[in-house]
């Protein structure tokens, strides 16, 4: 638990987060890059996402799959990184 919302950590650095609003939770992806990566997949499950976020409403069954391969995505992204971000050239990458 970090900034007062439970995380996915890999070697002390962050993959995901997790928040709860009213009417769907959060999960919390650090970079625009990845949204943008699974859009194609996100979009097939009906699923809302923001800018560095996916929303999933409460009565929709979690996408375990799609959530295996980005959480891969991110070990892999991250595997040689010794901080808890992303550097703010990759995290802000697509935004620019």
């Amino acid at each position: 638990m970090k900034y007062n919302q439970p995380m996915f950590l890999d070697h002390n650095s962050y993959i995901t987060g997790f928040n709860e609003a009213k009417n769907h939770y959060s999960i919390g992806l650090e970079s625009q890059e990845i949204v943008k990566h699974f859009i194609p997949e996100i979009e097939a499950i009906g699923l809302k996402y923001g800018h560095k976020t996916i929303q999933i409403s409460y009565d929709i069954r979690i996408p375990s799959n799609l959530f295996k391969k980005i959480i891969d995505f991110k070990i892999e992204q991250k595997k040689d990184l010794k901080t808890f971000w992303l550097p703010p050239e990759k995290r802000f990458k697509s935004e620019q």
